[in-house]
């Protein structure tokens, strides 16, 4: 499949997918920039961290085991997100 043919195919696919009309609001847009937020806030903590070996642990730390964290955290202080109308879980 050559590339025109990809782009038209993702077009459709996209039109099927998305809703007539439908248009991201700021705060979606807002939000695209948690994670980079997240790495930039993880390399000025890893520049305090002393020795390659705790450097490489706390890198592997902040990005496999923080965000987990801070969902459930999320999710424990504000509750676990409900489905859209007719949706299932």
């Amino acid at each position: 499949m050559n590339a025109p043919q990809q782009r038209e195919e993702l077009t459709r696919e996209l039109t099927r997918a998305l809703p007539a009309g439908a248009k991201p609001s700021g705060y979606s847009l807002a939000l695209n920039f948690l994670p980079l937020l997240h790495l930039l806030a993880g390399a000025a903590f890893l520049w305090l961290v002393d020795g390659a070996v705790a450097r490489i642990g706390a890198a592997l730390a902040w990005i496999y085991i923080l965000p987990p964290l801070a969902g459930r955290v999320v999710m424990a202080l504000f509750g676990a997100p409900r489905p859209a109308s007719g949706g299932r879980m």
